[in-house]
């Protein structure tokens, strides 16, 4: 395949999965402000409220564990439209709802269908596109997302007040078919997958648990403030949820522009500590989250956890996509345990915050939760140390040739601690021997590069 026709799968790649993730966030952002009241409605109370939206959680991280399991057989195009379509019925199902479990079971629906989207998307990214571009492609899906987030609520509001509860999703319905369809366009070759490495391989590698451990601490103190600091808005400042929609909306706004840049930083300096970095930022904007003043004062603070935030995202989902090519494959088995220690994180903030909140002031909690950070940012860091980054080595002059005109280069595989050879891996050996023992041999170097 020539250089100009690669771009152009991988930009056909990138756009089929930032539409499909588009149209899942959009979708979800949309019934925010309209099913709790819809449920009310219904004669529903905040316990059936709460579980209706918990309904999504628990088929997503199902739905993410199974299609994880099988996504690596049976590929990835067919799932991801068949997701598309999950998601197109959820839509419908939450026009036509006119009781209680129709409610709960159009929710259900759309967190399997997202499950679906989300692993077999990313993992599609992680797979199709070169390693030099991986973190360009994630900061571009995720910023598809945030758009998703942004548009859903003020549409969806507007559409309900003028012409009832069901005119939001029959306009979703609408966009997100579209979106569905956009997903049968005739797509380049396929590329084999390669063979599946079973996840405990990745599990016991310590850059892999680095990554889990900063994804699981941001999206833990990114769902903590989404309950707690409207409530601290409206008590010290009398915020309205119009106020409290343009904070958090300022926070999606900046993790939009800055998704693609990061992605790009990690494309561009593989070896920047950015999920350490990342942490350290939130660790440093959580604590003055109840200072300001104002509303404007507050979405600064939130712009800056939001640049945290990305910092960890984008590039912990480009280090998994790393990891995987640097280990043998299993793209979406990897991408369904990202996506479950993210939902976990979704999980512990709101609970644990919550139940601390009860007990001790807002401006003690941000503090304490800002020492965690910083002290997770340390644990990433001391975990990398122990591992050697799965990026591909300089090019190594094949001196069996004596004009040096073939190359060759390898990709190491994740390791699981100890020391890493310093050993130049060009010039003299010491041993005089052109390749030393444990590194690629001659009569593999054709094939080291087919990760």
């Amino acid at each position: 395949m020539s250089l100009a026709a690669a771009r152009r799968s991988s930009a056909l790649v990138v756009a089929a999965v930032s539409v499909a993730l588009f149209a899942d966030s959009l979708l979800y952002s949309a019934v925010v402000p309209v099913l709790p009241g819809y449920a009310e409605r219904l004669g529903v109370g905040p316990l059936g409220i709460g579980t209706l939206f918990a309904s999504y959680a628990v088929t997503l991280v199902a739905a993410t564990v199974a299609v994880g399991r099988m996504g690596d057989r049976v590929g990835r195009r067919g799932p991801l439209v068949v997701g598309m379509l999950g998601v197109t019925g959820a839509t419908l199902l939450f026009a036509s709802a006119t009781t209680y479990p129709q409610l709960v079971a159009a929710r259900s629906l759309q967190g399997a269908a997202a499950g679906v989207v989300w692993t077999v998307g990313v993992a599609l990214v992680a797979h199709r596109l070169p390693p030099d571009r991986v973190g360009l492609g994630m900061g571009v899906v995720m910023a598809s997302m945030s758009a998703g987030l942004l548009v859903g609520p003020p549409l969806a509001g507007i559409l309900a007040t003028a012409h009832g509860f069901r005119a939001p999703f029959l306009v979703c319905a609408g966009l997100v078919a579209l979106c569905a369809l956009a997903q049968l366009a005739p797509a380049s070759a396929p590329v084999p997958s390669p063979a599946r490495t079973p996840v405990r391989e990745l599990l016991g590698a310590p850059r892999f648990r680095a990554t889990l451990a900063a994804v699981v601490l941001a999206a833990a103190v990114l769902s903590m403030l989404e309950p707690l600091l409207p409530l601290d808005l409206a008590s010290r400042l009398d915020a309205t949820p119009a106020v409290v929609g343009l904070v958090f909306g300022a926070a999606t706004l900046a993790h939009l522009v800055v998704s693609p840049a990061v992605g790009s930083l990690a494309d561009r300096r593989p070896t920047f500590p950015a999920l350490p970095a990342g942490l350290l930022v939130m660790a440093a904007a959580v604590p003055f989250a109840t200072v300001p003043g104002s509303g404007i004062g507050v979405a600064g603070v939130l712009v800056v956890v939001a640049l945290g935030y990305s910092l960890v995202l984008i590039p912990g989902l480009s280090r998994v996509a790393l990891d995987v090519r640097a280990t043998g494959g299993g793209y979406a088995a990897a991408c369904a345990v990202f996506n479950v220690t993210y939902a976990a994180g979704m999980a512990i903030g709101p609970f644990v915050g919550g139940a601390a909140a009860d007990r001790v002031p807002l401006p003690g909690l941000f503090a304490a939760t800002a020492v965690v950070l910083a002290l997770g940012a340390l644990l990433v860091h001391r975990l990398d140390a122990r591992s050697r980054p799965p990026v591909a080595l300089p090019a190594i002059p094949d001196e069996t040739d004596p004009h040096h005109e073939r190359t060759r280069t390898a990709l190491p595989r994740l390791t699981h601690g100890g020391p890493i050879d310093r050993t130049p891996t060009t010039g003299p050996r010491p041993d005089r021997s052109p390749v030393p023992p444990g590194d690629v041999t001659p009569d593999r170097a054709d094939t080291s590069t087919t990760h």
